[in-house]
């Protein structure tokens, strides 16, 4: 029987008995993230992003809590994925071997910028920018995409 964390590596990479709710969870990211785009190119106009204020930072704030969940449960169960479970040192070494992958970086740089003006009392609109790096979390989706960071 498998532990909690061993399933969930499953789900999160959609393998064996978890390929089809795998499979739901990847659509729902890959809409989240798409959804995410069309609001920051939205956000954009200024006349939008002043009447959907409230809106555009309910979005923000749900799908950077729901990117953030991903990213611990993924950080949390990579010790139990086949590619970091057959290298030969503590877990320890396997979740920094994972943080340092370009598919973590990429996760944690999609939510980082939220994250950081959430927390940081200057001025940090500048980051708003780096939001755009969500579309990069596809990478994790698209075998061309991945072919790229390779």
């Amino acid at each position: 029987m498998k532990n909690l964390r061993q399933r969930t590596a499953l789900l999160l990479e959609g393998n064996g008995e978890y390929r089809k709710i795998g499979h739901i969870i990847d659509i729902f990211l890959i809409t989240l993230i798409m959804i995410n785009v069309i609001a920051i190119v939205l956000e954009s106009v200024v006349t939008l992003a002043h009447h959907y204020k409230h809106a555009f930072l309910m979005l923000e704030i749900s799908s950077v809590s729901i990117f953030a969940i991903e990213y611990l449960l993924r950080f949390w169960s990579c010790v139990d994925r086949v590619e970091y479970k057959s290298l030969a040192c503590s877990d320890f070494k396997r979740r920094l071997k994972y943080l340092l992958s370009p598919l973590a970086v990429i996760d944690l740089l999609a939510i980082l910028p939220t994250l950081l003006m959430m927390f940081i009392t200057f001025d940090l609109r500048f980051l708003r920018v780096f939001r755009l790096l969500r579309i990069f979390k596809l990478t994790r989706y698209s075998r061309a995409m991945q072919l790229l960071l390779q």
